[in-house]
């Protein structure tokens, strides 16, 4: 007995001296809360532009190198353009020489067919004079056959024939690539190969009938090796092709070659208006020249990028499909750093292992398994740690707590209500006042509770607890029990509460005066305030 009494007296004088100390918490606990909230949102505010500036460089310099691999395959395209151009100046050369041929071989065989008829022309013509002259005696008419039936005078060129003019007998005309031969004199009917009063002569591309031109030297010069018929304006000439920078002809006896000395193409200078290499479907996207060593790229008449000995200059988003590549670097020299400041950027530490530098200084360290911070770290807004959803502003923690073994780490931090309640064998109790508050910071457990009944029914004699803790009280010693400060209790002898070693979710309570449990009937109707703090699991 006297055991029992000097552990009451001891749970006692203990109740005591942890209710002062719950008290001093309870009063430390908002200057606390103030002060963590504070030192969080200042290290936050510290650490949000320089991490944001720093994604936002990284995001440049993928840019940088995606444009990089444009460039490239643009000169390749660019290559590709030229050994084009260079197969079909080849053909279209091959077609011209072969037309050429063509025109060649249709002369010959019209200069052949001209001197036949050339040759049996007079013969033929004096066979008509004499078969006439036989049938027509009389000197009279035989003047006038002589007369009618002389050797026929020459062709008389007049050029393209002109609607205006009036032409006479042997008069030569061409139109629409034909030539005729006026048959009679003021003849003012247009030629056409049905006209009776016109002969065809020479049709396009086939030897025609009747005399008057026979060789292309009665018209034109004979030409010069690689010499080509052309109009100057006034009349056709013959000349031979100018070979422009990078080109070379060689001119043969009825051949020309064309041929590329250092395999460039040459293009003028262009503008982002109108560049100079583009597109038959859309002609002001390109390539063109902005100034002295700048290449510019244009889209829709725009510059949208200029590419510089120094690196490449994007106007308005980049948006990379792929990845974006760069160099591991040190702390010294990020691969990803500013111009103006080359010592701050991001670099590679080691596999799966990225830093962050600033003035040369490691300041982040970021890893798989988790973020290294040298120096102070601050907050504008809220942020969060295992998990949690960050808010507006505070520290967030996970809605269950992700423990940490670490004695020196808060892994947690929770705020809610609970319902507290009575419970005694056999009783049941209705409440006319029932609410419970808690703060959770790391396993040490803050509750606060208001009870009343406003009946009591069925056995009402036996020992009385309060039950529904939000968080169960743990299991450390024999000797940890957790006493909390009853602030306003009007039953008679006063109540001190009590949450022993591993007690679950129950808080013992204790009547001072009897230093017994309280019966269910000495609670009906009164008033309940308490507090306490204990540790849970």
């Amino acid at each position: 007995m006297n055991d029992t009494q000097t552990q009451i007296e001891r749970l006692i004088e203990l109740a005591i001296v942890q209710r002062s100390e719950l008290k001093q918490l309870v009063s430390e606990l908002p200057q606390l809360r103030e002060h963590l909230n504070a030192e969080i949102e200042r290290t936050f505010e510290e650490a949000e532009p320089q991490i944001r500036t720093e994604l936002e460089e990284f995001c440049r310099a993928r840019a940088t190198d995606e444009h990089a691999k444009t460039g490239a395959a643009l000169a390749a395209k660019v290559e590709q353009l030229s050994k084009q151009l260079e197969v079909t100046t080849a053909a279209k050369y091959s077609v011209l020489m072969a037309e050429r041929a063509e025109n060649a071989n249709l002369l010959a065989k019209a200069e052949a067919r001209i001197e036949d008829a050339a040759s049996m022309l007079t013969h033929a013509v004096k066979e008509i004079v004499t078969d006439e002259l036989s049938r027509f005696p009389r000197a009279g008419e035989i003047d006038q056959l002589r007369k009618e039936f002389a050797e026929p005078r020459g062709l008389n060129p007049r050029g393209r024939w002109m609607p205006d003019e009036t032409y006479q007998r042997l008069d030569l005309v061409t139109i629409n690539g034909d030539s005729f031969v006026s048959n009679i004199d003021g003849n003012r009917e247009r030629p056409s190969r049905t006209a009776g009063d016109w002969t065809l002569s020479a049709a396009r591309g086939n030897g025609g009938g009747g005399g008057g031109v026979t060789t292309m030297t009665d018209l034109v010069p004979v030409p010069s090796n690689g010499q080509l018929l052309i109009g100057n304006g006034s009349a056709f000439v013959n000349s031979t092709l100018t070979a422009g920078t990078g080109i070379s002809i060689s001119n043969g006896a009825g051949s020309i070659t064309i041929n590329a000395t250092d395999g460039n193409i040459t293009l003028d200078d262009g503008t982002a208006a109108a560049p100079s290499l583009n597109f038959t479907n859309e002609p002001t996207t390109g390539l063109f020249r902005a100034s002295a060593n700048v290449m510019g790229f244009a889209v829709n008449g725009v510059s949208r990028a200029t590419m510089t000995t120094t690196g490449v200059t994007v106007t308005g988003t980049i948006t990379p499909s792929g990845s974006v590549h760069a160099a591991s670097g040190t702390v010294g020299n990020p691969s990803l750093a500013f111009s103006a400041d080359q010592t701050t950027g991001l670099y590679r530490i080691g596999a799966s292992n990225i830093g962050v530098a600033v003035g040369g200084a490691k300041v982040l360290d970021v890893a798989s398994t988790g973020l290294g911070v040298t120096g102070t770290v601050r907050a504008t807004t809220g942020a969060a740690v295992g998990g949690a959803t960050a808010g507006a502003g505070g520290l967030a923690f996970p809605a269950i707590a992700v423990g940490v073994a670490n004695a020196n780490t808060l892994d947690d931090y929770e705020e809610g209500t609970w319902t507290p309640a009575f419970a005694s064998t056999g009783a049941t109790f209705a409440y006319a006042e029932q609410f419970g508050s808690y703060v959770k910071v790391g396993s040490l457990v803050t509750l606060q509770m208001r009870l009343r009944t406003s009946s009591i029914t069925g056995t009402t004699s036996g020992a009385t607890a309060v039950i529904g803790i939000p968080f169960p009280s743990a299991n450390l010693n024999d000797y940890n029990t957790s006493a909390g400060a009853v602030g306003l209790c009007d039953v008679t002898g006063g109540l001190a509460m009590s949450i022993g070693n591993g007690e679950g979710t129950n808080i013992t309570l204790w009547n001072f005066a009897t230093i017994t449990q309280p019966t269910a009937s000495s609670l009906n109707g009164k008033y309940f305030n308490a507090t306490i703090s204990y540790q849970t699991a």
